[in-house]
């Protein structure tokens, strides 16, 4: 289950995401992909289409995992020489243990409850939490029509 047409397929996803966030969006993966040493152990959680992966860590030879409600986004990450895992993080299992362990842009979709989500995170990483969540995109414009925008 997807839960949008917007989350349906990687290319459209990432269009949205583009349109929503600008050159944020690249600066924020560029930002976080900056505090991750290569060779490191990464897990990121609600990876999406494996954005941070495809474009910043696969040439730094980290072991990612990806993990992601999608099953289609799931299995390119595998198919592309990373772990992908289907995972419902509303499930409260414990999460796999990596030195990083990262959520962009997702933390919203648990608020206001959230603190479990990141007890697990905080429980899983070795070394380091990186949580980046935008605080502006298009559907706060002073446009009109992008606040309609069907996001989630």
């Amino acid at each position: 289950m997807t839960g949008s047409l917007i989350y349906s397929n990687a290319s459209i996803c990432e269009a949205v995401m583009r349109v929503l966030y600008g050159r944020g969006y690249n600066e924020r993966l560029r930002s976080v992909a900056e505090l991750i040493a290569e060779g490191s152990s990464v897990l990121d959680v609600c990876c999406g289409p494996g954005t941070l992966f495809h474009r910043y860590l696969k040439t730094k030879g980290v072991h990612y995992t990806g993990l992601d409600i999608n099953r289609d986004f799931v299995e390119r990450l595998s198919a592309e020489g990373a772990t992908g895992l289907i995972w419902n993080l509303n499930e409260p299992r414990p999460l796999p243990r990596a030195e990083y362990v990262i959520m962009q842009g997702s933390l919203y979709h648990f608020l206001p409850e959230a603190s479990s989500v990141i007890e697990r995170m905080i429980t899983a990483a070795e070394k380091q939490v990186l949580i980046a969540e935008p605080i502006r995109n298009v559907t706060d414009s002073r446009f009109f029509c992008s606040r309609f925008l069907p996001v989630s």
